[in-house]
């Protein structure tokens, strides 16, 4: 259909207040997934445009907005947290939309690796304000993902091979939009900073894949602090002291979650996914569960956080979605203005 729908046929939940959810991007079968974080078997699939083919999705915190990136019909599909109406379609200049992150500056930064550009879109006027060309990209090079604070943006260069060390991280000014500095890292690196307050330390987080090593860098100046060993390190999100990072390459889940102490590097534990292949990672709001998509095997599973010091419940790990071809692929905890504003002022009541 030319229209977007919610089908709640999969035991979803009430749709008219706000439920906190997990969005998932099936970019195969052209789906949005959605996840009730609490009670995982209620679950929403959002019937997107035909040819759909989602990428990544963004919760917009301060609209109550999400926006999901379909690179087939190159656009951006905006819609409301709370009633999951499709509240507009962004047409995109860019060519090949890839990774996209948001940040509390409303502007959703997207990667668009066919013309080596970024867009960035203020989530307020729901339009594109800055076209960003890469500069200096090396012979063979081109964009790939992206994450943004209120001050910077990162976005990562994939060189013609992904294996050794042959990645780059460009940092810009999310006021000026200028590059600020550029760094060389393992080959197809994936980063993560905060966005949104989430933890208690301020890294920018990288995970080369190439190099099987996750680096944790100063926001400010991209200087290197500390390195771990991981190996097949992919995707990466963090809570309050922890990170967590998987290992794309176990075809078999085994030893291929990690949990990182951002203030200890030399503090890993590794469990073992319920199915192999684990892609990408996402923590819910409470913090408490963590959910994985698998994009070969066509599944979401999800482990319980342990509070005290961040392991997994492997023993209990479960996988809550499974469909052939289906192809998972970005994953995004789905934040409301009003639950954002009460984890923010949990966070400033308590000792730091």
């Amino acid at each position: 259909t030319d229209s977007s729908s919610s089908d709640s046929s999969d035991d979803g939940g009430d749709i008219g207040f706000f439920v906190s959810r997990i969005a998932v991007a099936n970019r195969k079968s052209g789906e949005g997934l959605l996840i009730e974080s609490e009670n995982e078997e209620s679950q929403l699939k959002l019937l997107l445009p035909s040819n759909a083919e989602p990428m990544y999705i963004s919760a917009s915190i301060l609209t109550n907005e999400i926006y999901i990136g379909d690179r087939g019909n190159n656009q951006l599909l905006v819609y409301d947290t709370t009633y999951l109406n499709q509240k507009d379609a962004i047409p995109l200049t860019c060519n090949g939309i890839f990774h996209q992150f948001y940040n509390l500056n409303n502007q959703l930064w997207v990667v668009c690796d066919e013309d080596n550009t970024l867009l960035v879109i203020d989530t307020v006027k729901r339009a594109v304000i800055k076209t960003i060309t890469i500069n200096n990209i090396p012979i063979g090079y081109k964009p790939h993902d992206l994450t943004t604070s209120k001050d910077y943006a990162y976005v990562t260069l994939l060189g013609p091979s992904t294996d050794g060390a042959d990645g780059y991280i460009i940092q810009y000014s999310t006021k000026t939009f200028n590059e600020k500095n550029r760094i060389a890292v393992g080959g197809d690196p994936h980063v993560w900073v905060d966005c949104c307050a989430i933890t208690d330390t301020d890294y920018l987080f990288v995970a080369a894949q190439g190099t099987s090593t996750v680096y944790k860098v100063n926001v400010e100046t991209l200087k290197v602090e500390d390195t771990a060993d991981v190996p097949g390190a992919h995707g990466l999100w963090a809570t309050k002291n922890y990170l967590y990072v998987t290992d794309i390459t176990s075809s078999d889940g085994v030893n291929s979650l990690y949990v990182i102490k951002q203030k200890d590097f030399t503090d890993i534990k590794v469990y073992d996914a319920k199915i192999g292949a684990p892609h990408n990672v996402i923590a819910n709001s409470e913090q408490d569960k963590l959910f994985v998509t698998h994009s070969g095997p066509g599944a979401v599973t999800v482990y319980d956080i342990n509070a005290a010091d961040g392991s997994l419940d492997e023993d209990n790990g479960r996988i809550i979605f499974q469909e052939d071809g289906s192809v998972p692929f970005g994953i995004m905890n789905i934040v409301s203005l009003n639950e954002y504003k009460a984890g923010s002022d949990d966070d400033s009541s308590s000792d730091r």
